[in-house]
């Protein structure tokens, strides 16, 4: 079910780029690609985007890698100026996070090293994301060229799908009495769990190239 909101979102941006090639006098066109780092952004901490620049319009495709596990997006980017340095974009967003999350301590008697806690898990989540950008082109008024792209912008968490697989308590009350806050933080980063309707600010820069 969740997969297939995921895939449905997708076909509803294609339909809506083949819409705007079909009726619109096409003034534009061309492909493009960049990379893609930050302090998350649709594609995560670091991704690959591919392009179709159409008019004032990028329909853009990516994937990456971030904090919750590999991320796919779909983003159309509008550039209102002749020098196209300014860009608004918006669109989905979705990543599968699938693991195993643990925390281990040593025992200070024995030098063995105990499984305190395991959790094997599959999660979903579910992006919209907002932002702006400003873009430096070799050639900016055809929106061409290599491009350097700095964007500021928000991701919303629509929805998510938390799946734990199977879990399994070691037993050893050590780290969970001693070591709470130290095992609560690595589980954290192992397998984030967020709540839905989370807003998350992001930040970006992007390097890449317009034909």
């Amino acid at each position: 079910m969740k997969n297939s909101r995921s895939l449905f979102l997708c076909i509803v941006a294609f339909f809506l780029m083949t819409q705007a090639v079909h009726s619109s006098n096409i003034e534009r066109l061309g492909v493009g690609f960049q990379t893609t780092a930050g302090a998350g952004s649709p594609v995560g901490f670091i991704g690959l985007e591919g392009n179709l620049s159409l008019n004032y319009f990028d329909f853009c495709l990516g994937a990456g890698g971030g904090l919750t596990g590999t991320q796919y997006s779909t983003m159309v980017r509008y550039y209102p100026g002749k020098n196209n340095i300014l860009h608004f974009g918006t669109g989905p967003s979705f990543s599968y996070h699938k693991g195993t999350a643990e925390t281990k301590f040593k025992d200070p008697a024995t030098g063995t090293v105990h499984t305190d806690f395991k959790v094997d898990f599959e999660d979903r989540y579910y992006w919209w994301n907002f932002e702006m950008g400003l873009n430096f082109f070799t050639h900016p008024k055809e929106r061409k060229g290599f491009l350097i792209n700095l964007t500021v912008g928000a991701a919303y968490l629509f929805d998510t799908d938390y799946n734990t697989l199977n879990q399994e308590f070691g037993g050893f009350n050590l780290a969970g009495l001693m070591l709470v806050p130290v095992t609560s933080l690595v589980m954290s980063l192992q397998r984030p769990i967020i709540e839905k309707n989370a807003v998350f600010p992001y930040v970006c820069a992007s390097l890449g190239y317009h034909f």
